[in-house]
């Protein structure tokens, strides 16, 4: 890419990306945590998704796609719904759906947009460090780790693997099937809520936090450990 090219290219994409998170943000959060918090407007939103038909389901994929590239909206409630709506197998190719479009877009964003624009709104140091396992040998193992785990933070291998000029479709063949087993837990939680199997849905919810939380939290030591066994 040309000089002249980044010096219009860069701020408008910064400006374009801080322009949707404060949008998404000012709209959807005060939304998503009314409808968190007040079981009767819970109620209200997941009926009326249900009966606009393909509407809803477009709603769920579209949601999710925004909690991938501007990550404001809880994924894991939203994947929740989904089950809760559409049954395990149905909200899980829903979320699916929705995540893999999310996923294509930071992809795409890391390959054209390079690593100047995206340190501005992503920690370089965290970008290299996950870049450089995204290339070279055994990369579709650990990208699969990386999906496979629920818990770690999915948005920064995307960019790394558009700045590594990972394969694209090779890179979302792999994360769709990677991710696909965790989807399908939490849209399993989602149908038990809709019967009132609540001793199930606790005992998947808790499930779930063990392995996610501890993922999350140590996610930069899971990175570290990943590329050290790499090298060996």
């Amino acid at each position: 890419m040309d000089v002249r090219t980044r010096k219009w290219l860069y701020p408008t994409a910064i400006a374009i990306v801080a322009a949707v998170m404060g949008v998404a943000a000012y709209l959807l959060m005060p939304w998503m945590i009314r409808i968190t918090s007040d079981p009767a407007a819970r109620t209200a939103f997941l009926e009326g998704i249900r009966q606009s038909g393909f509407g809803g389901i477009a709603a769920i994929a579209g949601l999710l796609c925004l909690q991938v590239v501007v990550p404001v909206l809880p994924a894991e409630g939203i994947q929740i719904g989904a089950g809760f709506l559409y049954g395990t197998l149905g909200g899980g190719l829903v979320c699916l759906f929705g995540l893999t479009a999310g996923t294509m877009v930071n992809h795409l964003l890391g390959r054209y947009l390079g690593a100047e624009t995206l340190a501005l709104f992503v920690k370089p140091d965290k970008v290299a460090k996950v870049r450089g396992l995204v290339q070279g040998g055994k990369a579709d193992t650990i990208v699969f780790l990386l999906y496979f785990i629920p818990g770690i933070p999915k948005d920064v291998v995307a960019y790394a693997a558009g700045l590594s000029r990972y394969p694209f479709f090779r890179f979302l063949a792999v994360t769709l099937v990677a991710r696909f087993p965790s989807l399908l837990a939490s849209t399993f939680l989602g149908t038990r809520l809709a019967v009132n199997d609540w001793k199930t849905a606790v005992l998947v919810f808790v499930a779930l936090t063990v392995v996610a939380v501890p993922a999350f939290v140590f996610s930069e030591r899971i990175m570290t450990w990943i590329s050290k066994r790499r090298k060996d």
